[in-house]
Protein backbone atom coordinates (compact mmCIF):
# COMPACT_ATOMS: atom_id res chain seq x y z
CA UNK A 1 0.00 0.00 0.00
CA UNK A 2 2.93 2.38 0.69
CA UNK A 3 4.30 1.46 -2.49
CA UNK A 4 1.65 2.81 -4.18
CA UNK A 5 1.10 5.81 -2.32
CA UNK A 6 4.68 6.39 -3.34
CA UNK A 7 3.97 5.76 -6.98
CA UNK A 8 1.34 7.66 -7.20
CA UNK A 9 2.85 10.81 -5.36
CA UNK A 10 5.98 10.58 -8.00
CA UNK A 11 3.47 10.74 -11.21
CA UNK A 12 1.47 13.19 -9.90
CA UNK A 13 5.12 15.30 -9.46
CA UNK A 14 5.95 14.30 -12.83
CA UNK A 15 2.62 15.64 -14.22
CA UNK A 16 3.00 18.55 -12.54
CA UNK A 17 6.42 19.29 -13.55
CA UNK A 18 5.66 18.75 -17.39
CA UNK A 19 2.63 21.36 -17.05
CA UNK A 20 5.03 23.68 -15.65
CA UNK A 21 7.28 22.98 -18.79
CA UNK A 22 4.86 23.30 -21.09
CA UNK A 23 3.54 26.54 -20.17
CA UNK A 24 6.72 28.23 -19.60
CA UNK A 25 6.48 29.20 -23.37
CA UNK A 26 3.47 30.18 -23.98
CA UNK A 27 3.92 32.97 -20.80
CA UNK A 28 7.04 34.13 -22.88
CA UNK A 29 5.53 34.85 -25.56
CA UNK A 30 2.73 36.44 -23.80
CA UNK A 31 5.58 38.70 -22.31
CA UNK A 32 7.39 39.77 -25.31
CA UNK A 33 4.40 40.42 -27.00
CA UNK A 34 2.90 42.59 -24.76
CA UNK A 35 6.75 44.41 -24.19
CA UNK A 36 6.26 45.99 -28.20
CA UNK A 37 5.31 49.65 -28.70
CA UNK A 38 3.53 50.86 -31.73
CA UNK A 39 5.80 52.87 -34.15
CA UNK A 40 5.22 56.45 -35.91
CA UNK A 41 5.18 56.77 -39.04
CA UNK A 42 5.18 60.11 -41.49
CA UNK A 43 6.10 60.72 -44.65
CA UNK A 44 4.87 63.57 -47.70
CA UNK A 45 4.46 61.90 -50.75
CA UNK A 46 6.56 65.14 -52.21
CA UNK A 47 9.10 66.86 -51.11
CA UNK A 48 9.06 69.89 -53.16
CA UNK A 49 6.10 71.56 -54.55
CA UNK A 50 5.41 74.96 -56.56
CA UNK A 51 1.81 76.51 -56.37
CA UNK A 52 0.24 80.34 -57.60
CA UNK A 53 -0.89 82.36 -54.54
CA UNK A 54 -4.24 81.99 -53.50
CA UNK A 55 -4.33 78.19 -54.05
CA UNK A 56 -5.51 75.42 -52.48
CA UNK A 57 -3.97 72.28 -53.16
CA UNK A 58 -4.74 68.93 -51.92
CA UNK A 59 -1.13 67.34 -50.28
CA UNK A 60 -0.85 63.45 -50.04
CA UNK A 61 1.26 61.59 -47.59
CA UNK A 62 1.13 58.77 -45.60
CA UNK A 63 0.90 59.07 -41.33
CA UNK A 64 0.11 55.83 -38.64
CA UNK A 65 -2.18 58.28 -36.82
CA UNK A 66 -3.63 61.61 -36.68
CA UNK A 67 -0.97 64.54 -38.21
CA UNK A 68 0.01 67.78 -37.38
CA UNK A 69 1.37 70.54 -38.86
CA UNK A 70 3.55 73.21 -38.49
CA UNK A 71 5.11 76.21 -41.23
CA UNK A 72 8.16 78.48 -40.95
CA UNK A 73 6.07 81.39 -42.65
CA UNK A 74 2.25 80.96 -42.31
CA UNK A 75 2.34 84.16 -44.18
CA UNK A 76 3.08 82.52 -47.35
CA UNK A 77 1.86 78.74 -46.84
CA UNK A 78 0.37 76.70 -44.15
CA UNK A 79 -1.55 73.24 -44.03
CA UNK A 80 -4.15 71.69 -42.26
CA UNK A 81 -5.22 68.06 -42.61
CA UNK A 82 -4.82 67.40 -46.52
CA UNK A 83 -5.42 70.98 -47.75
CA UNK A 84 -2.45 73.47 -48.35
CA UNK A 85 -3.17 76.78 -48.79
CA UNK A 86 -0.99 79.35 -50.55
CA UNK A 87 -1.87 82.71 -49.27
CA UNK A 88 1.35 85.13 -50.63
CA UNK A 89 4.38 84.54 -52.63
CA UNK A 90 7.76 83.10 -51.11
CA UNK A 91 9.19 79.63 -49.67
CA UNK A 92 7.50 78.18 -46.82
CA UNK A 93 8.90 74.91 -44.87
CA UNK A 94 6.12 72.63 -43.91
CA UNK A 95 6.55 69.93 -40.99
CA UNK A 96 3.96 67.11 -40.67
CA UNK A 97 4.60 65.58 -37.83
CA UNK A 98 2.81 61.93 -35.64
CA UNK A 99 4.25 61.26 -32.32
CA UNK A 100 8.14 60.86 -32.79
CA UNK A 101 7.90 60.83 -36.48
CA UNK A 102 8.42 64.20 -38.78
CA UNK A 103 8.93 65.23 -42.82
CA UNK A 104 8.71 68.29 -44.27
CA UNK A 105 7.57 69.74 -47.55
CA UNK A 106 9.13 72.73 -49.05
CA UNK A 107 6.39 75.15 -50.62
CA UNK A 108 7.38 77.98 -53.39
CA UNK A 109 4.29 80.48 -54.15
CA UNK A 110 4.62 82.06 -57.11
CA UNK A 111 2.62 85.51 -57.74
CA UNK A 112 -0.28 85.23 -59.64
CA UNK A 113 -0.23 87.15 -63.07
CA UNK A 114 -2.56 89.61 -63.61
CA UNK A 115 -5.97 88.66 -65.34
CA UNK A 116 -7.81 92.00 -65.79
CA UNK A 117 -5.25 93.74 -68.04
CA UNK A 118 -3.15 96.50 -68.70
CA UNK A 119 -4.20 100.21 -67.91
CA UNK A 120 -2.56 103.11 -69.12
CA UNK A 121 -2.76 106.72 -67.93
CA UNK A 122 -2.98 108.31 -71.41
CA UNK A 123 -3.92 106.01 -74.57
CA UNK A 124 -3.06 108.59 -77.18
CA UNK A 125 -0.35 111.90 -77.52
CA UNK A 126 -0.07 113.94 -80.74
CA UNK A 127 3.53 115.56 -81.62
CA UNK A 128 4.99 118.03 -83.71
CA UNK A 129 8.08 117.59 -85.52
CA UNK A 130 8.25 121.37 -85.70
CA UNK A 131 9.12 121.01 -82.23
CA UNK A 132 9.89 117.30 -81.30
CA UNK A 133 9.52 115.72 -77.88
CA UNK A 134 9.22 112.80 -76.24
CA UNK A 135 6.64 111.00 -74.22
CA UNK A 136 6.73 108.56 -71.59
CA UNK A 137 4.29 106.11 -71.41
CA UNK A 138 2.79 105.27 -68.00
CA UNK A 139 1.45 101.68 -67.42
CA UNK A 140 -0.13 99.73 -64.49
CA UNK A 141 -1.99 96.50 -63.68
CA UNK A 142 -5.41 97.08 -63.46
CA UNK A 143 -6.07 94.30 -60.51
CA UNK A 144 -2.48 94.28 -59.16
CA UNK A 145 -0.55 97.64 -56.77
CA UNK A 146 2.36 95.75 -57.87
CA UNK A 147 4.68 99.14 -59.04
CA UNK A 148 7.74 96.66 -60.19
CA UNK A 149 6.05 95.00 -63.23
CA UNK A 150 8.16 94.82 -66.17
CA UNK A 151 6.37 95.80 -69.50
CA UNK A 152 7.76 95.12 -73.06
CA UNK A 153 6.93 97.70 -75.54
CA UNK A 154 6.52 97.77 -79.39
CA UNK A 155 6.26 99.85 -82.27
CA UNK A 156 4.00 98.52 -84.99
CA UNK A 157 5.47 101.34 -86.99
CA UNK A 158 8.86 101.86 -86.15
CA UNK A 159 9.74 104.18 -88.87
CA UNK A 160 7.10 106.86 -87.95
CA UNK A 161 7.42 106.35 -84.26
CA UNK A 162 10.09 104.33 -81.93
CA UNK A 163 9.87 103.00 -78.13
CA UNK A 164 12.34 102.58 -75.85
CA UNK A 165 12.47 99.02 -73.53
CA UNK A 166 11.68 101.28 -70.69
CA UNK A 167 8.36 102.76 -72.54
CA UNK A 168 9.70 106.27 -73.89
CA UNK A 169 7.93 106.91 -77.18
CA UNK A 170 10.23 109.13 -79.63
CA UNK A 171 8.32 110.60 -83.42
CA UNK A 172 9.94 110.46 -86.07
CA UNK A 173 7.74 111.57 -89.44
CA UNK A 174 4.32 112.46 -90.11
CA UNK A 175 1.73 110.00 -89.68
CA UNK A 176 0.08 107.38 -87.06
CA UNK A 177 1.88 104.71 -85.12
CA UNK A 178 0.30 102.10 -82.67
CA UNK A 179 2.58 101.37 -79.98
CA UNK A 180 1.63 97.82 -78.28
CA UNK A 181 2.25 97.36 -74.23
CA UNK A 182 2.27 94.14 -72.88
CA UNK A 183 2.89 92.08 -69.94
CA UNK A 184 2.39 88.75 -70.05
CA UNK A 185 -0.71 87.27 -72.61
CA UNK A 186 -2.08 91.22 -71.79
CA UNK A 187 -1.84 93.84 -73.67
CA UNK A 188 -2.97 97.42 -74.75
CA UNK A 189 -2.23 99.62 -77.73
CA UNK A 190 -1.02 103.61 -77.24
CA UNK A 191 -1.29 105.97 -80.53
CA UNK A 192 1.15 108.22 -81.37
CA UNK A 193 -0.14 111.07 -83.90
CA UNK A 194 2.76 112.56 -85.61
CA UNK A 195 2.52 115.77 -87.65
CA UNK A 196 5.02 117.85 -89.19
CA UNK A 197 3.72 121.09 -88.68
CA UNK A 198 3.76 123.58 -85.68
CA UNK A 199 0.34 123.17 -83.97
CA UNK A 200 -0.58 126.61 -83.14
CA UNK A 201 -4.54 127.11 -83.44
CA UNK A 202 -8.18 125.55 -82.48
CA UNK A 203 -8.73 124.38 -85.83
CA UNK A 204 -5.74 122.17 -86.11
CA UNK A 205 -6.69 121.11 -82.66
CA UNK A 206 -9.93 119.71 -83.94
CA UNK A 207 -8.57 118.28 -86.84
CA UNK A 208 -5.97 116.68 -84.81
CA UNK A 209 -8.89 115.17 -82.85
CA UNK A 210 -11.54 113.95 -85.26
CA UNK A 211 -8.37 112.51 -87.07
CA UNK A 212 -7.49 110.74 -83.84
CA UNK A 213 -11.27 109.42 -83.28
CA UNK A 214 -11.15 111.40 -80.12
CA UNK A 215 -14.93 110.58 -79.07
CA UNK A 216 -14.14 106.99 -79.65
CA UNK A 217 -14.70 105.51 -76.53
CA UNK A 218 -10.56 104.24 -76.37
CA UNK A 219 -10.31 107.69 -75.24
Amino acid sequence: MKKQIVLLSAFTILLSLGACSEAKPQDSKSLSSSSLEAVDAFSFEKKELTIVEDTVLEIAYEASGKASFESDNPTVAEMSGHKLLAKNPGIASIKGKVGKATDTIIVTVLQKEASKGILLKKKSEVFSLASPTSYQIEASLMDETDSNAVFRYNSLAPEIASVSENGQVTPLKEGKAEIEVSFGENKEVFIADIYTKQIKNTSDWLGILENLGAYDDRY
